[in-house]
């Protein structure tokens, strides 16, 4: 993945919200380790979630 800084901004933000559903908060902080260039099996051990949901 390539996310611009406004984009990341812009999740980052999002994750942060307390104000945000956590389904939300998963998937945005799923997108933005993605970004970083891990691995799905350690994205789900970094979130203690399961891979099927990271590998969606």
């Amino acid at each position: 993945m390539n996310l611009s800084s406004e984009e990341r901004q812009t999740l980052e933000s999002t994750a942060r919200k307390y104000t945000s559903p956590y389904c939300d908060v998963i998937r945005v902080k799923i997108v933005l380790l993605a970004d970083e260039g891990l691995s799905n099996d350690v994205i789900a051990s970094r979130l203690d979630t399961p891979r099927q949901i990271v590998s969606k």
